[in-house]
């Protein structure tokens, strides 16, 4: 069984570099989620440090994911539909199943997204099956709009999956990457300065709190973007990251009780780097783990028992000798 099955022959290149993508989000997700642990239980203030992570990386990498998850779902329902004539109810399934995990997860690692993408599944994705695909976009911006208007954070992420789920029904050319590219690192940066210095010396918290949602998506979409036209010119980079990405669910899960347990030590660091230490040390774990696990397997262990709880069913995973990945 190929991960790409029921995927136009033409699109699966597309397939992996948006898993190289997705496997950078999960790095940058990694880092960023064991530097709030350990700042979070920490009585340090570290200069330089926390205030780089907090203004350059912080919010910057669920956004992605959240957009590819919206991309998943679509090309997901998309095979869905050729495999069984209920295809909703097996989407019922799927994100029920991630809800339960998700709320299992976030009883050890409170505030964590697993729960929420669950629900937000069910509640905003699933019903977005019967809008057509024209007003996908509109449904995306809107909702966007809302969760930045009312709180942002995890309200963003309807709005993220309903655009992602618009790119994957109509995706533009890639040439709109450059440019696209350009414009938002110049803006991103542009307004990081500015907010980050002058402004927020001027206006306080109270400009910081409004610009930073969107400093931060205008940051994910300079990464995003920036990586996928990385990972199309240097095929290197999409070797390393993409196994990562076709395999986040079972790093995202794995990499929680070790971080958790080193919180203790990561918060007594002074300096921080024990947490850029302890991410690089789990970055190449990841790297080196999931190209040898996909060479046996079609999916990774947990994205398996995911597959498994969709369809009710036990899936073949181990590959023949004779199969590539």
């Amino acid at each position: 069984m190929n991960p790409a099955q029921d995927i136009p022959q033409i699109a699966v290149s597309r397939i992996h570099e948006l898993d190289a993508v997705r496997g950078f989000a999960l790095c940058g997700i990694t880092l960023v989620n064991i530097w709030q642990h350990a700042s979070g239980e920490s009585e340090f203030n570290v200069p330089g440090v926390d205030p780089f992570v907090m203004n350059v990386l912080e919010g910057r990498f669920y956004p992605i994911f959240a957009f590819l998850f919206g991309i998943s779902f679509a090309l997901f329902f998309r095979s869905a539909t050729r495999r069984t004539p209920q295809p909703r109810l097996v989407l019922l399934r799927r994100f029920g199943a991630l809800a339960a995990v998700g709320g299992v997860h976030a009883y050890f690692n409170p505030g964590e997204v697993l729960f929420f993408y669950g629900v937000a599944a069910i509640v905003v994705l699933v019903p977005a099956t019967f809008l057509p695909g024209r007003a996908l976009p509109y449904a995306g911006v809107g909702a966007l709009l809302a969760g930045l208007y009312f709180s942002a954070g995890i309200w963003l992420m309807p709005g993220l999956f309903l655009l992602g789920m618009a790119f994957a029904e109509r995706p533009p050319s890639p040439r709109w990457a450059l440019p696209v590219f350009v414009v938002g690192a110049a803006a991103s940066a542009l307004l990081l300065l500015v907010s980050w210095n002058t402004w927020y010396d001027i206006f306080g918290d109270t400009w910081y709190r409004v610009t930073n949602p969107v400093v931060a998506l205008l940051g994910a979409v300079t990464y995003a973007l920036g990586i996928f036209l990385l990972v199309r010119r240097v095929k290197a980079v999409s070797r390393l990251l993409a196994p990562v990405g076709r395999m986040a669910f079972t790093h995202y899960l794995t990499a929680t009780p070790v971080f958790l347990l080193l919180t203790p030590v990561l918060a007594a660091d002074t300096t921080r780097m024990s947490v850029f230490a302890l991410a690089g040390a789990l970055i190449v774990v990841f790297m080196v783990y999931s190209p040898w696990w996909l060479r046996r397997y079609h999916y990774g262990p947990l994205e398996w028992v995911w597959r498994c709880l969709t369809w009710w069913e036990v899936i073949p995973n181990r590959r023949p000798r004779t199969e590539a990945p």
